[in-house]
């Protein structure tokens, strides 16, 4: 395999995205402040410990079984040196060539993008139809009371704390904190090795291009391939900058970090 491409950028003031790569593995991890609020440069922390933890444990034993001991002591060296901090929230895509096979474990709402025979798209929905009905509702208050988004969003700010109250609970959506994960918490999927041609692994904030131009996963895996994650990344930047009150793209924050990873499998 292959790294062809690599894109971790954002227009905040902190980026709490973050890749990580080597011979046969790429993952991005996602940091999660509440939304709302501002970006963290505690969950940013967070984040690179737990790249580091996982890197080292990634090749050692099954996906699920490595990201949990990376849980453990990134979670154990937070709470050491943060011990009346919340523990932060992240996303993962992690993705390994393993002998003769590809697989691949999403946790949260970050992506991979395959192409096979066909495309396929290795994701979790859960947290994106919580993230989905908030905005929903943001849309009803903006058509009843006559205002933009970002006034919408400021009204339901209760409910977008309680969204976060369910993270890892019934009726909620699993993440990255302190909890050891299980298969319920996670998606994981195994393809040949000689079937996959490329995949992409990426965050929900680049993955946010194919839902800006309303287009198919393979159109989205063609532009790539094409044209450049760059290219993505310029077209997001543009319309986020363009949107500031959230009314052309409904969504819940103004900037999202954009993170990604393209590899070809020869």
């Amino acid at each position: 395999m292959k790294i062809v491409n690599k894109i971790c950028k954002t227009m905040n003031k902190v980026n709490e995205d973050i890749i990580c790569y080597g011979q046969n593995f790429a993952f991005v991890l996602d940091g999660k402040s509440k939304l709302g609020r501002k970006k963290s440069s505690l969950t940013k922390w967070y984040v690179k410990i737990l790249l580091k933890e996982m890197k080292k444990n990634i090749n050692k034993d099954t996906l699920l079984i490595g990201l949990n001991k990376s849980i453990k002591s990134a979670s154990h060296i937070f709470k050491r040196n943060y011990p009346n901090e919340k523990m932060p929230s992240v996303s993962g895509c992690f993705l390994r060539k393993n002998g003769s096979k590809i697989e691949v474990l999403v946790v949260g709402n970050s992506k991979c993008l395959l192409k096979t025979k066909k495309i396929e798209l290795v994701e979790d929905p859960r947290m994106d139809k919580i993230e989905n009905n908030i905005v929903k509702k943001m849309k009803t208050l903006r058509e009843s009371e006559k205002i933009n988004m970002l006034e919408a969003r400021k009204q339901i700010q209760n409910m977008i704390i309680e969204s976060h109250k369910k993270v890892n609970s019934m009726g909620g959506y699993p993440a990255i904190t302190d909890k050891e994960l299980d298969e319920n918490d996670i998606v994981y999927k195994e393809f040949a090795y000689k079937d996959v041609v490329s995949a992409v692994v990426c965050t929900d904030g680049f993955y946010a291009y194919k839902d800006y131009l309303m287009i198919k996963d393979k159109d989205l895996y063609e532009v790539i391939k094409n044209q450049g994650l760059s290219h993505c990344y310029s077209h997001i930047k543009r319309i986020q900058s363009k949107d500031t009150s959230l009314n052309s793209f409904p969504r819940l924050t103004t900037y999202d970090d954009v993170s990604a990873i393209h590899i070809v499998f020869y």
